[in-house]
C-alpha cells in the first residue's frame, strides 16, 4: 500500500503542477496574444508602427509614402516626345491598409513558442516590412 500512496502522491503532484502550469500559460499567453497592436520593433518601410493598430499603422504609412512621393520625378523621352510626371500624378497604392495587415497577421503565425520567440527577436533586431 505504500508504494501505491507514494505513486498517487507523485502522480497528483505531477497533475497539479501541470494543472498550474496550464492556468498561468493561458492568462500570459492570452495577455501577450491577444494584442491588437504591432509588436516593438516593427517598422514598415523604415516607419516605427511599434504599438499602433493596424488602421494606425496604415494611415502613418500612408501618410509616409505621400510625403516621399514629392521628391519623385519621371522624365520619359522618346524621339522628340518628352513626358514628364512629378508626385502629383501618383498615388500610394490604395492597398496599404491590406499589406499591412497581412504582415501583421504573418507575425502572428505559429504556435505559442514560435510567437514568443519572434516577439523577442522583434524588440531585439527589429523586423522592418516593406511595401
Amino acid at each position: 500500500m505504500k508504494k501505491r500512496n507514494k505513486f498517487f502522491i507523485a502522480l497528483s503532484v505531477i497533475a497539479l503542477t501541470l494543472g498550474v502550469f496550464v492556468i498561468v500559460q493561458s492568462i500570459y499567453g492570452n495577455g501577450l496574444f491577444s494584442n491588437n497592436t504591432c509588436y516593438d520593433g516593427s517598422t514598415i518601410n523604415g516607419v516605427n508602427v511599434s504599438g499602433l493598430t493596424v488602421d494606425e499603422a496604415s494611415n502613418i504609412v500612408t501618410a509616409d509614402l505621400l510625403s516621399k512621393r514629392d521628391k519623385v520625378s519621371l522624365e520619359l523621352k522618346y524621339k522628340d516626345k518628352v513626358w514628364r510626371w512629378t508626385g502629383a500624378d501618383f498615388e500610394p497604392n490604395n492597398e496599404v491598409q491590406e499589406i499591412v495587415r497581412e504582415s501583421f497577421e504573418k507575425s502572428r503565425e505559429g504556435n505559442i513558442f514560435e510567437r514568443r520567440a519572434r516577439i523577442k527577436q522583434t524588440r531585439l533586431e527589429g523586423k522592418d516590412y516593406s511595401i
